[in-house]
């Protein structure tokens, strides 16, 4: 007899790997004897079954593949099943903790009367619920666990509580899956799109700070409660914001935010689904409604951006102040209004905070200005207040009321810089107005 340094108990020789130190269900050596393994698992279960305790428990055990024999011959599915022939109901809870399914395992053919627990566990390839029901009384976890390769929900239905709180997860499918209970998916990561095509959500659906590093679709979904996506995003860092496959997912997160009363998240979300229906809209076939989505996104990206706003008023200040101003030298000017505007697309098209992509802009702005002033200026000091200029120039009261002629250029700047500081107002009372 041998007493693995894992559980303390003792094995017999055959069910003990010496090398290691560990019983054949704690051994990490994949090419330990599926048959002895087995038979050492369905000895387990009989043991425990008839316990008095009120679940079965497995902890840091290594699960290889199921036997080709013996274990599914009633189910006709090729030996994946995880019980023995005869054994399809468990009424005791089933308790898995730190274990690693190396192949495929099948859950479909089993009865799970009183639940079904994975915490921490690692699934190498597919962990299989297709067409179950987990009935009222049999609530599913699938907690902590850092590696799902591949988990099939398609047509499956959870009756009680489905929770998959933070859990790493690859391919997925939750095809026709329903939900007739609560479904928890916070702080879990969702590698790859995910798509809850013809899922049903009956009662609250939990995304809370869920990561989905692609995209989530919920366009063909049938949601009859609330669901909560705060802090949900594309990246753990919460630098990106969450992706959206098309404009209906879009619509519906902004509107369970705007049924929480939470103003500020679902006005990002409308901003995401300006931004699908503008991916929808094509030059040729709507070239009117495509230059208003166009400039609305480029102006204030849908009037959340207050900041984008507030720079295009800046630029087209400096233009108009510059132009203001006489006897200076175009050879300078256009240089450093052509970088200005370059450096300006570059900075906002980086992962920057948005503040800083302010600050570094208006400071290059500041200095485009100034190189500007001093190139081959024939009179510099006629130029000292080029600043006030530049203040009377986005000044909205000033540029509407001043006594100079109208022209064609100047009726376009006027209209342009009214534009711009009506979405830098919207902008800021969108991120800050109550409902």
């Amino acid at each position: 007899m041998n007493t693995c340094s894992v559980c303390k108990k003792e094995f017999e020789d055959k069910y003990f790997d010496i090398e290691q130190d560990k019983c054949i269900l704690h051994s990490n050596n994949k090419e330990k004897d599926i048959k002895l393994f087995w038979e050492k698992i369905r000895e387990i279960i009989k043991e425990q079954d008839e316990d008095i305790l009120v679940k079965i428990s497995f902890e840091k055990v290594f699960f290889p593949k199921c036997e080709e024999k013996g274990l599914a011959e009633a189910s006709h599915d090729n030996g994946t099943d995880f019980l023995e022939l005869g054994k399809k109901e468990f009424n005791k809870k089933i308790f898995f903790k730190e274990c690693t399914f190396w192949d495929d395992i099948d859950f479909r053919f089993i009865t799970f009367k009183k639940g079904l627990t994975f915490e921490k566990c690692t699934f190498d390839k597919e962990l299989n619920f297709k067409n179950k029901t987990f009935e009222k009384g049999s609530k599913v976890r699938i907690q902590n666990s850092k590696k799902i390769a591949n988990v099939n929900f398609e047509n499956t239905t959870f009756k009680d509580l489905a929770d998959f709180y933070g859990s790493y997860f690859y391919d997925t499918n939750f095809f026709k899956t329903t939900f007739e209970d609560i479904s928890v998916f916070t702080e879990a990561v969702f590698h790859k799109d995910i798509n809850f095509k013809y899922t049903t959500f009956k009662e609250l659906v939990l995304f809370r700070k869920t990561i989905f590093e692609q995209s989530i679709n919920l366009e063909d979904s049938i949601i009859k409660d609330e669901m909560n996506f705060l802090e949900s995003s594309s990246s753990k860092d919460k630098i990106k914001d969450l992706k959206v496959a098309n404009r209906e997912t879009a619509r519906i997160i902004k509107n369970e935010f705007e049924k929480q009363n939470n103003i500020i998240e679902s006005n990002k979300f409308y901003a995401l689904e300006m931004q699908k229906r503008e991916d929808e809209l094509k030059l040729l076939e709507n070239p009117l409604e495509w230059l208003i989505f166009k400039a609305h996104s480029i102006s204030s990206n849908h009037s959340q951006s207050w900041l984008l706003a507030l720079m295009w008023i800046f630029i087209f200040g400096l233009v108009a102040s510059i132009s203001h101003l006489d006897n200076i030298n175009t050879l300078y000017i256009t240089p450093s209004l052509f970088t200005f505007l370059m450096t300006f697309f570059i900075i906002w098209c980086t992962e920057l905070n948005k503040y800083m992509k302010f600050l570094v802009t208006l400071m290059f702005l500041l200095l485009t200005l100034l190189n500007a002033l001093v190139q081959d200026v024939e009179e510099p000091e006629k130029y000292k207040n080029i600043f006030d200029i530049f203040a009377d120039k986005i000044n909205p009261f000033s540029i509407m009321t001043s006594p100079d002629t109208i022209t064609f250029g100047i009726l376009i700047f006027k209209t342009v810089i009214a534009y711009l500081i009506y979405q830098f107002i919207i902008s800021v009372r969108q991120n800050t107005r109550r409902k």
